[in-house]
């Protein structure tokens, strides 16, 4: 009896090599593309980082105009500190429009500074992620 083994497929040598280099990169690009790949990792957290906080900061001054449009107790705690976070938040925009009724141009003058919050974190976020993007590797699927 004696103990055939399978029969493997005849490789040449070149045909190795070729398969070998698909799995790895070229030699000496290893550090640079771990490199790279932490750089773009570091402005993608970035990016995050400055949506979350343009999205905390829109959330704030839409929850004080509904606060505020509602009538809620201005002595209350809770309700006095998110009208003076939105307060300095939307300084700059402050009389933007002069509308009758201090209820109408609240709400207009800080919707208006919500929203661009919003649009400039959205913006500044894509711009900071724009090198993460172009740093990502190349990839065949």
């Amino acid at each position: 009896m004696s103990t055939a083994q399978p029969e493997q497929p005849a490789t040449t040598r070149t045909e190795r090599a070729a398969a070998s280099r698909t799995d790895r990169p070229a030699a000496g690009a290893g550090a640079a593309a771990v490199g790279a790949r932490a750089a773009g990792g570091f402005f993608l957290v970035l990016a995050r980082l400055i949506r979350a906080v343009a999205g905390v900061v829109f959330a704030l001054i839409v929850l004080a105009i509904i606060l505020f449009d509602l009538k809620a107790n201005p002595g209350n705690g809770i309700v006095k500190a998110i009208h003076d976070a939105a307060n300095v938040l939307t300084t700059p925009f402050h009389g933007l429009f002069s509308i009758h009724g201090a209820r109408k141009q609240l709400t207009v003058n800080w919707g208006i500074a919500a929203v661009v919050y919003l649009i400039a974190g959205t913006i500044v976020a894509a711009i900071i992620a724009s090198p993460a993007r172009a740093m990502r590797p190349f990839r065949r699927d």
